[in-house]
């Protein structure tokens, strides 16, 4: 598994879904502060050079679609965040125990068949999870920005994306019509990501690799 990751890290402009768990699925957000700290991590270290497309804070677990500029984007990107966060947890609780799964899930996501589904997969969590009945509800997500318009640091388009439509408001339009079950099965491939199984199955990044990435 880690032998398959490492061969994206050789090769920058893969785009990857990156699914970060508590430690014993644990909850790792107790509050807003919480959260935005979280995000204020990951928008401070996505300068190394990933470009962040879908995001979703969950209680116990945070999923990312990210597109890697360069070999070792992800891993600097990770550490930074881990490093960020522990130090928040610190500083506000005295927490010391690493909060992070020890594995981070990695799983190639191909552009033209699946990303716009990946993105839908992401920032329906919140709702798959029952805690909002629309994902424009939940204010931890990339669904605001990416459907309504709405300003947040952390995304970047992918070009995808922006072949949704001529101008911000067609695409926002077009994005928010992929929601609904009857279009998306249309015009784009469902995305379910399947469990550790095989070779086939996501790569895992292991904690230390992080670190010194």
């Amino acid at each position: 598994m880690a032998f398959a990751f490492l061969s994206l890290r050789r090769t920058p402009g893969h785009t990857l879904h990156a699914a970060l768990r508590s430690r014993s699925r644990a909850p790792c957000f107790s509050c807003e502060e919480d959260r935005l700290a979280c995000l204020q991590g990951l928008a401070h270290h996505a300068g190394s050079g990933c470009a962040i497309h879908a995001y979703a804070l969950m209680g116990n677990h945070l999923h990312l679609l990210l597109t890697p500029a360069r070999a070792d984007s992800v891993p600097v990107l990770l550490a930074g965040l881990e490093g960020h966060y522990a130090r928040y947890l610190g500083k506000t609780y005295g927490h010391t125990q690493p909060v992070w799964d020890e594995h981070v899930e990695i799983r190639p996501v191909f552009p033209r068949r699946y990303l716009l589904g990946c993105m839908r997969y992401i920032e329906m969590n919140p709702v798959r999870a029952g805690l909002v009945r629309h994902p424009g509800d939940y204010r931890w997500s990339s669904y605001c920005a990416n459907a309504l318009g709405a300003s947040d640091p952390l995304i970047t388009p992918h070009a995808f994306y922006y072949a949704l439509g001529r101008s911000p408001a067609e695409r926002q339009a077009a994005y928010r019509g992929l929601f609904e079950a009857r279009i998306l099965r249309q015009q784009v491939a469902e995305y379910r990501p399947k469990p550790r199984a095989n070779a086939g199955s996501p790569a895992y990044f292991p904690c230390a690799a992080r670190r010194s990435g």
